[in-house]
């Protein structure tokens, strides 16, 4: 479950970054391949982390990326996601997001059938508009891969599949050529060449997606934030391609065929009654508010779901939510919820974001995976500082919990059987936070001190902003899809 923490203005980014302006290009006719059918156990090398303080082999010509890579110290808790001390960036103190400029690195021979990379900044992709903001990938003076900004000053994994360019040399090219004052930089850390992130053979899994987007009666469509662009089959094959970059590590690849995507108008999938807050009776919920209620909603977009069983089912909506509030005994409605599903009773995922991210969040829980948190968005956890997380830890330890990890207390998938991501206090730690990951110390009782490591940097947190997924995640999810898979093969 996902829910708007966002402001207005990362909306109208979020919408620029996956409706109003291209996604990341497909590449060249002549360079594009099928995702081969394994990918190569290799041990990952990093290629460019930018420390040390210089551009040590990149050639840099122009304003925007300044004598050396940047430092948290220049932009003090205000970028986010990047490894060790420094990163390639383009907000120039000086000169302003109006700064241009190129970063070219040394030339190359593809080894590994990876290129894995952070990026964040504007979303002006090769291709929109000249390639004003991106990492390109040239082999032989083409750009055969290429990657944008996700509209916010946080850095996203990115990983390209470049095994069909083995033996190739190649340059990559880190670009800013935008004088746009709001969206006009690129942020760029850690580009490393690697197997996969697991380190062992991953044969490939195509799961079929069906999209519909649910509009209202008048063929409006309202996603959080205020986003009222409506779906094409274009926009929709777009947003398949970033989520399969997402997913790129796990061996699962989404399709999606020209046909199964569509658009249906329908006011009770998209809200559950359109009376407001004002008429409706507060002081006896057993009364149910007219037309539509939460229960029968979810079960019309199952009734979707299932209208195509060998189809995984995305639905489209507009995310509002009528939910009885038992201490302020009234009704309230809750903008901006989205849900997971599950692939197994054909139970569709419901987006009402257009972040590539919040649908690959929705996707792990169709696909078996709860939060790394014990908490969600609409009821945020209560542990809201270090002494809260003792609190927490000490209570799992008297009923019975393993006194030698008291930390299990705040690991939302272990009982999913997920024992490699880090524990997860929830919203209520991080809120407000930069931070995706801390070091503390908790104290139990007639117990000496224990350090946690804490972390939100995993795409199955309750806000989908940060990181990607573990290999436990990942075995959970292929072995989900693989069980759905061979039960729509079935004959009948």
């Amino acid at each position: 479950m996902f829910s708007s923490h966002i402001t207005l203005l990362k909306a109208v980014i979020a919408l620029h970054a996956a409706f109003l302006l291209p996604l990341v290009p497909a590449a060249p006719a002549a360079a594009q391949s099928r995702p081969p059918g394994s990918l190569a156990a290799l041990p990952s090398t990093s290629f460019a982390d930018f420390e040390g303080g210089t551009w040590a082999t990149w050639t840099v010509t122009g304003d925007a990326f300044g004598d050396a890579p940047a430092t948290n110290a220049l932009f003090p808790g205000k970028i986010k996601g990047f490894g060790g001390l420094g990163f390639a960036c383009t907000l120039n103190p000086r000169t302003g997001n109006a700064a241009t400029g190129k970063a070219v690195s040394p030339e190359f021979t593809i080894e590994r059938p990876l290129i894995t990379f952070k990026i964040g900044g504007g979303n002006l992709p090769l291709g929109s508009t000249g390639g004003q903001a991106c990492v390109n990938l040239v082999v032989d003076g083409q750009v055969l891969r290429t990657a944008s900004g996700n509209g916010l000053p946080s850095l996203s994994n990115v990983v390209w599949d470049v095994s069909a360019l083995a033996g190739k040399k190649a340059r990559l090219e880190i670009i800013d050529n935008s004088a746009s004052p709001n969206r006009g930089y690129i942020l760029v850390d850690d580009i490393a060449f690697d197997g996969n992130t697991n380190g062992e053979s991953l044969p490939l899994i195509e799961i079929p997606l069906r999209i519909i987007q649910m509009l209202d009666a008048r063929g409006n469509a309202r996603l959080e934030g205020g986003i009222r662009t409506v779906m094409t089959a274009e926009i929709a094959a777009a947003q398949v391609a970033q989520i399969n970059r997402i997913y790129q590590p796990t061996g699962i690849r989404f399709t999606l065929d020209v046909d199964d995507f569509e658009t249906r108008r329908n006011d009770y999938l998209n809200r559950d009654f359109d009376d407001p807050p004002a008429d409706i009776k507060v002081n006896n919920h057993d009364e149910k508010p007219k037309e539509i209620g939460r229960s029968e909603r979810l079960l019309l977009f199952r009734k979707v779901g299932e209208e195509r069983k060998d189809r995984l089912t995305i639905i489209v909506h507009r995310g509002s939510e009528w939910q009885w509030e038992e201490r302020q005994q009234k009704w309230l409605l809750g903008e901006g919820v989205s849900l997971g599903g599950s692939v197994l009773r054909n139970s569709p995922p419901r987006v009402c974001s257009a972040a590539p991210r919040v649908w690959a969040h929705e996707l792990g829980h169709t696909l078996g995976l709860p939060h790394t948190s014990t908490d969600d968005v609409r009821f945020p956890s209560t542990l809201t500082n270090v002494a809260a997380v003792t609190v927490a830890c000490q209570e799992y330890v008297d009923k019975g919990g393993d006194p030698n990890h008291p930390e299990y207390a705040i690991d939302g998938d272990r009982r999913a059987g997920i024992e490699d991501t880090l524990p997860d206090p929830g919203l209520g730690f991080w809120r407000g936070s930069e931070a995706v990951k801390a070091q503390i110390e908790i104290r139990l009782r007639n117990g000496e001190p224990v350090s946690l490591t804490v972390s939100r940097d995993n795409i199955m947190g309750a806000i989908a902003h940060y990181g990607g997924f573990t290999k436990g995640q990942i075995t959970v999810m292929r072995r989900r899809a693989e069980t759905w898979l061979a039960q729509v093969a079935k004959p009948g």
